[in-house]
């Protein structure tokens, strides 16, 4: 017998800046899929504050109209990265869009050794 558990979960999802036309139509978009609600309506002020709600709010979605995306790589803190949250910007005025993504994820490694550091290290290099 299957798990269907994660069938029944909703999807939590923050706008931010979801202003004007376009974000009209996002918000009455996202307002008719059934198994995703919207936690947070959020202006864009300071990245701090916007961080903070963010992180109380816990999404799983973040859905960001952007003129300028170059904010998110400058600031991972906005991906609430302590559980991890995938962005989706809005460009462009709704021509272009990208999905971002920052998860925690930890490997358990053998007892340490300078050779095994070194592989890690390596290893860890050719992804980043």
């Amino acid at each position: 017998m299957s798990d269907d558990s994660d069938d029944d979960r909703t999807t939590e999802v923050a706008l931010v800046t979801c202003t004007g036309i376009l974000g009209d139509v996002i918000r009455r978009t996202v307002a008719t899929v059934p198994d995703v609600v919207v936690v947070r309506d959020l202006p864009y002020d300071d990245v701090r504050r916007l961080s903070d709600a963010l992180h109380r709010a816990h999404p799983d979605v973040v859905i960001w109209l952007l003129d300028d995306e170059t904010m998110l790589a400058e600031h991972t803190e906005l991906f609430c990265a302590d559980r991890g949250c995938a962005v989706i910007a809005v460009l462009d005025d709704g021509r272009r869009s990208s999905l971002w993504e920052l998860r925690p994820h930890r490997t358990e490694l053998d007892p340490p050794s300078i050779d095994r550091l070194v592989d890690v290290l390596r290893n860890a290099a050719v992804r980043s």
